[in-house]
This record gives structure tokens, sequence and C-alpha cells, in this order.
């Protein structure tokens, strides 16, 4: 790894578009404030690597092969507990980034990410703050606006097998590898999904698990 100036912030970035992947790392190899300690087209390999290259703040998009983005940013952290998390993700994905929030994500930012706007968010998030974009933060406000007042009991409602795939949710897991865990099929999964936000009156993964363990 080559050697930087201690007041380079150290970036590692997750992305599976390869193209997209090799533009970003150019970016922040070009930008003084930075230094691209790494790139990682999958979950895995990240996961596998990232932690030798020493990063501070991560870049990873939500919609990866293989192990998406959202379990790929609960393994980083729980590996890296103070690694800062930024998430890249399209606008019409809204429920994977406010999962990602709950996850601990402290900047989401939309693709097509412009530079300036992605360096921004980097140099916010490495200084302890968080960070969105003037449309990301209006559809955040107006979802958790239309959110019902009403409180719901944390567990009385939930059956056994849903008390097993929030459990499993709130790991991390996605849909497909819960489905595999419990030997189901994937829709299954699905179908519990959707009960379990009914029954606690929530729109998202990210919300269920935390209204049912009342984080």
């Amino acid at each position: 790894m080559a050697t930087g100036s201690s007041s380079e912030i150290r970036v590692c970035l997750v992305e599976g578009n390869r193209t997209l992947c090799k533009a970003l790392e150019a970016i922040f190899a070009g930008t003084p404030s930075l230094r691209c300690v790494g790139g990682f087209s999958s979950a895995e390999d990240a996961l596998r690597l990232l932690p030798a290259s020493g990063p501070q703040v991560v870049v990873v998009g939500l919609g990866l092969p293989g192990m998406g983005g959202l379990e790929c940013i609960c393994r980083l952290r729980q590996k890296l507990p103070q690694l800062r998390v930024i998430a890249l993700s399209h606008f019409h994905q809204p429920e994977q980034l406010f999962d990602a929030l709950k996850a601990g994500v402290l900047a989401c930012v939309l693709k097509p990410a412009i530079p300036a706007k992605l360096i921004e968010a980097i140099e916010t998030v490495h200084q302890g703050g968080g960070w969105a974009s003037p449309p990301l933060a209006r559809l955040i406000f107006q979802h958790f606006q239309q959110l019902p007042d009403t409180k719901t009991p944390a567990a009385g409602n939930l059956s056994r097998r849903e008390r097993e795939i929030i459990l499993l949710a709130k790991h991390g897991l996605t849909n497909e590898l819960i489905a595999k865990r419990l030997r189901v099929e994937y829709n299954t999964v699905r179908t519990h999904l959707r009960n379990i936000y009914e029954k606690l009156g929530v729109r998202s993964r990210g919300e269920a698990v935390a209204r049912h363990f009342q984080l």
C-alpha cells in the first residue's frame, strides 16, 4: 500500500459496476484530500480484503452481485465498528436506503453520483456528520412523516416463524439467505415479511427490526 499524508482520508469502494468502480477510484486518486486504498466489485472480496487496507470511509453500492450491499454493510461494521459507511444507490430504491440508514450508514448518495457531491459526503462523514442529497432528504422526511402514529406492541403478535425471520433480518441476512437458513422458499420469506410489516405497522425491513427490538 502506498504511503500518503496523514491528513488524507483513506477511502475504499465496493461497487458491482466495474466501469463505475474504476471511474470513482480514479476520481478519489486525483483528489488531494482523499487516498483510495482499495476498490472491490463484490461484497465477498471486500469482506476478505478490505480490513487490511485500513480505510476510514467506505462507499458501498447497494446493488452488489451475490451478497447484497446491505448485508455487506452490516458485516463490515461488525468487523470494523469505527468504519464510516456511505451507501450508493438509485433514487427508485428507497426501501434499501432506509434499511441502510438503520444499519448505520452516515450518508446516502444517488447514482449517477456527481463526483463533487460524493467527495463532499466522504469529507462530511469523516468529520462525524451525516449527508444526503436534497431529493433524498425530502424523500426521507416524507417517508417518516407518513408513518403511523400508533404504537404497536413490539413482539406480541408475531408467530414463531416470523420471530425467526425478523431475528435473521436484524443480523443483516437477505431474503435469499433467510430462505436458505430456514429451508423455505424465497416467496415464503417475502410473504412472512409482508405480514410482519402489517402487524408492526411499518413499511420496510429496517423499520420492522427497529420496532420489534425497540431500537
